[in-house]
């Protein structure tokens, strides 16, 4: 498993992968001061269709990095947002709803 991992790495998708997490670490250290880590549970908190973020921390140590994500939530701004979209290019259209209206009706908006 290992091994085909790592050749799949070495494919077009798989580079296309590392250059991302690579602009990514740089955008975590150059304009917002944290760590990918941190970066990437802010992001999910910063989602409105996310209610929770599950961390899964198995040391202390990694728990104290994990909640940094709390200072990094205000920094990122609609600008660092939009950076982080050109990055990744994955937004979502919008809300799946199938049919029903939203619990919340704040999120009709969307």
């Amino acid at each position: 498993m290992f091994k085909s991992r790592a050749e799949s790495l070495q494919q077009e998708e798989g580079l296309e992968k590392i250059r991302k997490v690579r602009e990514l670490t740089r955008l975590a250290a150059d304009e917002l001061q944290t760590t990918p880590a941190a970066l990437a549970l802010a992001w999910v908190a910063k989602n409105p269709n996310t209610s929770t973020v599950i961390l899964g921390a198995s040391s202390p140590e990694q728990l104290k990095e994990n909640l940094k994500a709390v200072e990094v939530l205000p920094r990122l701004t609609p600008e660092i947002m939009e950076k982080i979209e050109a990055i990744l290019q994955n937004k979502p259209s919008g809300p799946v709803n199938y049919g029903r209206p939203p619990l919340d009706p704040s999120l009709s908006r969307l």
